[in-house]
């Protein structure tokens, strides 16, 4: 039996039900974001296994956003000094670095923007806003 913490983590079979048009897409970040780390955990820092492990972490997360991209660039133009601009510029960082081929860096920088999700969900939840999930490493 699974405990929990367990249920909440991203796992690499559930992408498809991560990226589900009908949720939330700030929620939806959170999981492609933390399921990123998780891709980085154990990879390489250089060599070959460096570059598939990025490209592979890259098509993972384009693939669980791809449902709710448009949501969020509606939400980043809504509030273009939020919260959420300050993740994306992390996202953007962490996949600057990936394409530059620096794992620690890519990261570094996936969570920085795991750190600011959670600023902007705890934002929310104290604003009244969505109840959503804390997402801890």
């Amino acid at each position: 039996m699974r405990s929990q913490q367990m249920d909440l983590l991203p796992h690499r079979s559930s992408t498809t039900l991560l990226s589900a048009p009908d949720r939330d897409p700030i929620a939806v970040l959170a999981q492609a974001v933390a399921a990123a780390i998780t891709d980085l955990r154990d990879a390489p820092t250089s060599g070959a296994g460096a570059g598939a492990a990025v490209d592979e972490m890259l098509m993972r997360f384009t693939a669980a956003m791809s449902p709710v991209r448009a949501r969020i660039a509606e939400l980043t133009a809504a509030e273009p000094g939020g919260q959420l601009v300050v993740v994306i510029g992390y996202l953007s960082k962490a996949f600057t670095q990936a394409a530059a081929g620096d794992v620690r860096a890519t990261r570094a920088a996936l969570i920085a923007a795991s750190v600011a999700l959670l600023r902007l969900t705890d934002a929310e939840h104290d604003a009244g806003g969505p109840d959503l999930p804390h997402w801890r490493f």
